[in-house]
Parts: C-alpha cells; structure tokens; sequence
C-alpha cells in the first residue's frame, strides 16, 4: 500500500492531520525510550508509509449498518446507492453509537449526488433500540424518536413534521453536527454557487444514543459520505 492508494487520496485534510500528529507522538515515545547514559538519543523509530497509510485507512474507515437488497455500498469512495425498487423501503445506518452524555461534537458530512425528485432524500439520527433492525426496512420520517431532515427541506421528529428549512440539491454538500453539550444539530449547506446555508435543526435532543442514518427513497438515488 502507499500514498497513491484510492482511497488515501480522498481522505479530507483534518483526518490526515490527526492521524499524522498522532504518528509523529507515537515516534517520539519510542525514540525517548533509547537515550543512553550521555543523554543521547542512540536510536529513531521511522514508522514506514505502508503502517501510516493503514492507520489512516483504519481512522477513516466507516462502519455502515444496511438491507443489502436495498442498497449498494462502494466501500472505495463511500458512495450509497439504492438499487431497490421499492420506494421509500429501507434506510442506511453509519459510523458509531454518539452518546449525548459525552461532551462531543459529532459531524457528518456528504455530498448529494443524485436526488431524483426535490424530497427523494432524508438525513438525519435515529436513536437505539432493538438493535435497529426494524429502521434497515423502512424510512427516517416514521422511525419511532427519530430526527429526519428531508432534501426538500421538511424537518421532522418522531414522524411529526416540525418546521421547513433550506432545501438540499444534487451537488450539494451537506454538514450535519451533532452538539452533545447543547443537545442540538445544526446544518451548513454549501452549493455549487458558492452560497452557504445554515440553521439550528433540532434543539433539546432527547436522552440516549444515536446513529447518523439515511434514507434514499427511489432508484438510483445515491450520496457520497465525505467525512464524519
């Protein structure tokens, strides 16, 4: 492996920073290990690309959770594609549970590719239980306490729409963060026209443990996940 593997090469910025800064204090533990007696250090550890590169494939790796008749997944660019016929059957569950009680920000980021009607997408948090089995065969919008923000703006919680915000379009790049410290999402929206938008989406989240989810509701409609 090397640094002109695939997917190495579409890792964002921040992540290689954080690996690299993570690589660079890993080798100066290991050098402070061999100073002699006169205060030299004798040896330097030069972790090799190959072990840098599994790391930063390791970090970026991201675990998604789906029907396999309703969607394909390409693991080498985190591209999601529906591939079911049946509409609005189906939703794709990615990345770790985030716990509301750690004082973290948790983003997600994509980038719309195809949405093949104005409401053809919903993003958003569902909470666990019953080990998610019964949210891979449906969609955000009806999930019981879940958060659903649909590409045509509607935003609902526990299946009741709450209010209309920005719209979300193919080309799109779309950021969702997660406050567990103020128990709110907001988004960031950023368009092919160089336009920004934003807003809070939810406030006072309720209690527990969240996943990111999508739902894509017709074929052929697909994201790219850029970073979480």
């Amino acid at each position: 492996m090397s640094y002109n593997n695939k997917k190495i090469k579409q890792i964002d910025k921040r992540s290689k920073y954080i690996v690299y800064g993570y690589i660079r204090n890993i080798q100066q533990i290991l050098s402070s290990y061999h100073i002699n007696q006169n205060n030299v250090n004798i040896a330097f550890f030069n972790i090799p690309d190959s072990i840098i590169c599994q790391c930063l494939l390791f970090y970026y790796m991201f675990e998604f959770k789906y029907n396999k008749t309703q969607y394909n997944v390409d693991e080498n660019t985190n591209i999601i594609t529906k591939i079911g016929n049946d509409t609005w059957i189906g939703t794709i569950l990615i990345g770790e549970w985030m716990n509301l009680n750690e004082n973290i920000k948790n983003t997600l980021t994509l980038k719309i590719i195809k949405s093949s009607v104005l409401s053809g997408i919903m993003i958003g948090i569902v909470p666990e239980k019953d080990n998610n089995t019964n949210i891979l065969n449906t969609y955000i919008r009806d999930y019981k306490n879940g958060y659903c923000y649909q590409s045509q703006g509607h935003v609902h919680y526990n299946s009741q729409k709450t209010l209309d915000l920005a719209k979300y379009i193919e080309n799109d790049i779309l950021s969702l963060t997660m406050d567990s410290k103020s128990r709110s999402m907001s988004y960031v929206i950023k368009s092919m026209d160089g336009s920004v938008k934003k807003s809070i989406l939810w406030e006072n989240i309720v209690d527990g443990k969240y996943k990111w989810a999508v739902t894509l509701g017709y074929v052929d409609n697909s994201v790219q996940i850029l970073h979480e």
